[in-house]
């Protein structure tokens, strides 16, 4: 038939009649899918309708909304989002007997569909399965820790950045003074937390005025706000092609520009001899195993595609932790008071930080904990896809479905935690408060065999940005203003709505100057 033909017997039909066509398609495609996934015994929960599954009725944000289901359905629960079976993680219990004991069938990746459609997955570090995630981790784990020991010591690398930004604070501050407005720091604090994944990925770090790098970290922001696993894609894929999804497509067709323009002036200005940060050391890697004949996932042509992984991730999740630390040591002002005085005494007023500092700063490391179980920035951890049907709990997964765990929960669960609404950093705390409490309930960085690769990291910087910030200034809210503790968005990422600041610069054991400053997040 020619296209012609094609086209007029389209026209000789009815919206309607193409409509109904395509829903009874879509139905079908369904039941299809569904009669493949089909089993007797799988964890309780709720159904839903064809096609749409339980995505009509599940309460917003979604760690809410599988919360809720707990109420009935107990810890571990299963549910269609769109047309996809998932499973969510409830409780310790499950995560214990899913991802720890049967880690081997829970370490694949689920990729987000606006990602799968819109970036290769080869070389991905946050979304590859299998050999190819076993050999690319332990090659970016090798990395880091060379950072940390053997290059420039990564801790030195946070406490310079530490340094630039009390600058930014201080420079914001005085203009903020003298104009009477106040100041964003929104962009200060993610500028500064992600030059520390630049510097170890980028050899590179960027200015605080650099306009193309602002957008770029715009572009980060957007782009994790979009993922969610209770979306439209879950219902069609097709959906991502319309005006819907335009944003989206834009933001990772920009981000991934970025990333592979880096990337490939590496390879314009590579030496073997001095090899300045992780893209080098992967372009060492990979030439010495082609050298050497040896087989390899890691492929020069994919480099970018980790790069872009670990700079995402590491821009994002952080400045969230940090932004939340901020807001409840604004609202404990005693805390806040306290904090400093720790840190005057171990440290002293000029000394920078250093992570040894760690051991005599017991409740810096408690606040971070406790900040960090109130507020996970993953609040349902990397989605997982189960490699193989696998019994859990008396219940049966079956291979392919979504694993979500529902961190939030298990963090505020009063089984977990007494008072767990309240904030306490004393509960990370033992009883005279100079050593640290574990809790197995606490898993900001997820559990199993995925856990972050770059938790080590994450609280370092969490305590170097901390101890220097603290010891530097006094942070507290305008008049009128009170702490807001909702969450701005919150689907795979949970980010503070923006909040007003005063910072007073504190100089040595003096009480804080009279420099009267107001900073905008």
């Amino acid at each position: 038939m020619s296209l012609g033909c094609v086209i007029g017997t389209f026209a000789g039909l009815g919206l309607q009649t193409i409509l109904v066509g395509l829903l009874g398609a879509l139905l079908v495609i369904w039941c299809f899918g569904s009669r493949k996934q089909t089993t007797s015994n799988l964890p309780p929960g709720p159904t839903g309708l064809p096609l749409l599954g339980y995505l009509p009725f599940l309460k917003l944000p979604p760690f809410k909304g599988f919360t809720h289901l707990t109420k009935q359905y107990g810890g571990l629960i299963s549910l269609r989002l769109g047309t996809k079976l998932c499973v969510v993680l409830n409780d310790v219990d499950s995560v214990r007997q899913s991802l720890i004991k049967e880690a081997d069938v829970f370490t694949d990746r689920n990729v987000p569909i606006e990602y799968s459609l819109a970036l290769p997955l080869e070389g991905s570090l946050a979304f590859a399965s299998g050999d190819k995630w076993r050999e690319l981790r332990t090659f970016v784990a090798k990395s880091f820790r060379l950072f940390e020991v053997e290059k420039e010591k990564l801790e030195s690398v946070i406490v310079r950045e530490s340094e630039r930004l009390c600058k930014a604070f201080h420079e914001e501050a005085v203009e903020s003074s003298s104009g009477g407005d106040a100041f964003d720091p929104h962009h200060i604090i993610k500028n500064a937390v992600s030059n520390i994944i630049c510097s170890l990925c980028f050899g590179q770090t960027y200015e605080y005025s650099d306009p193309e790098f602002k957008h770029i970290l715009t572009v980060v922001g957007n782009s994790f706000r979009s993922l969610s696993p209770s979306g439209l894609l879950l219902v069609s894929r097709y959906f991502y092609y319309t005006p819907l999804y335009r944003e989206v497509r834009h933001d990772l067709a920009v981000l991934q520009d970025f990333i592979r323009g880096i990337v490939q002036r590496h390879q314009e200005t590579f030496d073997p001899d001095n090899t300045r940060d992780i893209i080098d050391m992967y372009l060492a890697e990979v030439r010495q195993l082609k050298e050497d004949g040896k087989e390899t996932y890691l492929k020069e042509e994919n480099i970018w595609r980790g790069v872009f992984d670990i700079f995402l991730a590491a821009s994002e999740s952080m400045t969230s932790a940090l932004r939340w630390i901020l807001l409840y040591l604004i609202a404990y002002p005693e805390l806040q008071r306290k904090i400093r005085a720790d840190i005057l005494r171990v440290i002293g007023p000029s000394r920078n930080p250093t992570i040894k500092d760690r051991d005599e700063l017991p409740l810096v490391e408690a606040t971070c904990m406790e900040v960090l179980r109130l507020r996970p920035p993953a609040p349902m951890g990397g989605p997982r896809q189960v490699k193989r049907d696998v019994k859990v709990k008396g219940y049966v997964i079956p291979e392919g479905t979504l694993v979500l765990t529902n961190l939030w929960h298990i963090h505020q669960n009063a089984e977990n935690w007494q008072d767990p609404e309240r904030f306490n950093p004393s509960r990370f705390l033992n009883e005279d408060g100079k050593e640290l409490v574990k809790n197995p309930a606490f898993l900001p960085y997820g559990a199993g065999r995925r856990l972050c690769i770059g938790d080590r990291i994450a609280r370092m910087q969490m305590f170097l940005f901390l101890t220097t910030l603290i010891r530097r200034f006094e942070f507290s809210l305008p008049d009128g203003d009170v702490p807001d503790f909702n969450v701005d968005g919150g689907n795979f990422t949970l980010s503070a709505v923006p909040f007003k600041i005063i910072a007073r610069e504190v100089e040595s054991n003096m009480a804080p100057t009279a420099v009267h400053t107001q900073i905008e997040d």
